[in-house]
């Protein structure tokens, strides 16, 4: 944002990026704790003097990235030419208030087992899960706490849920055992009073584990929490199949710091790998992309803009509108009244009525 004042162009800027974030905690960490300990998402403000000949020059090169057909990657390197050697002036932060009826919105879906279709974080990872949390900085310590994650979750299955999985490089399935991962406590109870035992060729059951520690211990599912740094690397060639397998272990998956772009990735990577439907739900620009990608568009009208209304197939004014939407037009809008076997059979039978009558009772004077 730029500002002309007493003849000079000052140009401000404000980012949450995590290392402007870093750089203005030097000087301004002990607010930056206070607004943390508020609930509040941070945000740094810096700006930098430039001269007028300098800046027409710098805003003939963004109108030419705006116009431009690959424009997001021209734009934002024109903008990081401006935004280097800023003077840092202060550090502030922005409420992030949910709409009215959001928790009670995601409870209700989580109940109608449609809440694996979307990925907000409000009550879907619970203190009573068993929560991973991959923040790593480089590849190989991602490919590290990834590979770490599967062996415990591993662990995890062969104790609680009574088998022993023998091919342990064989892709984790839940249905595999028989297990709806929405409903891990009904199935576990199931299985002691039962005791039932798994069969699959690469599933062997057992009933080794007896205590009445381990029977009476609850399990809540796991969930998984990863930082958009190591979220890079996770969706790498090289690691976003391993990434894909944990996250669909998981009741609840939370990307945060993403960019627009990851976004996308992951909604592509369920999309190719799990062929599922998948339902993309944002409220601002940063989402455009992901919802474009996604099957089905939900975009949400508030005050980050209409950005992402525009882009989105469904545009709903509150998120607690979603949940006429999956579990009352989603679900019925598409029913048909009678059953099609009887609508297949009508149109047979009077089609065939005429021909049956006219040769049943036709006579030869």
């Amino acid at each position: 944002m730029s500002e002309e004042k007493d003849g000079e162009i000052i140009y401000q800027a404000q980012s949450s990026n995590n290392h402007a974030l870093i750089s203005a905690s030097r000087k301004f960490g002990f607010t930056f704790i206070k607004l943390a300990m508020d609930g509040l998402r941070k945000l740094c403000l810096a700006y930098k003097e430039l001269n007028e000949t300098d800046y027409k020059r710098w805003a003939q090169r963004l109108h030419a990235a705006n116009t431009s057909i690959e424009n997001q990657e021209k734009v934002r390197n024109v903008y990081e030419e401006i935004e280097k050697k800023l003077k840092l002036i202060c550090a502030t932060a922005i409420e992030n208030k949910l709409q009215d009826g959001v928790p009670q919105c995601i409870e209700r879906l989580t109940c109608a087992e449609t809440a694996h279709n979307i990925g907000l974080s409000c009550r879907l990872l619970t203190n009573d899960m068993e929560l991973y949390v991959i923040q790593e900085e480089n590849e190989n310590d991602v490919e590290k706490k990834l590979q770490e994650v599967r062996n415990d979750m591993i662990n995890k299955i062969e104790q609680l849920f009574y088998v022993y999985i023998e091919d342990k490089s064989k892709r984790l399935n839940w249905k595999d055992w028989g297990i709806d991962v929405m409903k891990f406590n009904r199935y576990r109870i199931s299985d002691y009073q039962n005791n039932n035992k798994t069969q699959h060729p690469n599933v062997h059951a057992t009933t080794i584990f007896h205590t009445n520690q381990l029977n009476s211990e609850e399990f809540y599912g796991f969930g998984l929490l990863i930082t958009g740094e190591a979220l890079a690397f996770a969706l790498s060639n090289k690691l976003k199949m391993k990434f894909l397998e944990i996250g669909t272990m998981c009741k609840a998956v939370v990307c945060c710091r993403a960019t627009p772009l990851q976004k996308a990735q992951v909604v592509d990577l369920v999309m190719k790998n799990e062929r599922k439907i998948t339902l993309a739900i944002g409220d601002g620009a940063n989402d455009v992309s992901m919802i474009q990608k996604a099957h089905i568009d939900v975009g949400i009208s508030g005050q980050e803009g209409r950005q992402a209304v525009l882009a989105s197939d469904y545009s709903l004014g509150q998120f607690r509108f979603l949940e006429i939407l999956l579990l009352v037009h989603g679900r019925f809008s598409a029913q048909t009244l009678y059953n099609p076997f009887f609508i297949a059979t009508y149109n047979v039978f009077f089609t065939s009525l005429p021909v049956l009558v006219l040769g049943v009772f036709d006579q030869v004077s």
